[in-house]
């Protein structure tokens, strides 16, 4: 018998909403602070660019896209963009 593999482990964590990329870390800590006040959790991340350091403000992780759509719902109704993409 094949093993059974649990895919839903596999795929834990696997969408996040992109939102905005700031080059001061400051506003990128506030935006992840205004998410998290309104009940979505979030993170950020450095990534380089040609431009210098840019501090990434992700939505997320989350299971399902389903998850991810609706905090990129709440986004919108926040007045921000989000983009769901996967981790």
């Amino acid at each position: 018998a094949e093993p059974k593999v649990d895919k839903s482990a596999a795929n834990a964590d696997a969408f996040v909403v992109q939102s905005d990329a700031f080059s001061d870390p400051a506003k990128a800590k506030r935006r992840q602070q205004s998410l998290i006040s309104n009940g979505i959790k979030a993170y950020t991340e450095l990534i380089k660019t040609d431009k210098g350091e840019m501090t990434r403000v992700r939505a997320g992780p989350f299971s399902t896209r389903e998850e991810a759509e609706k905090a990129r719902e709440k986004l919108k109704k926040m007045g921000l963009k989000g983009v769901v993409t996967s981790k």
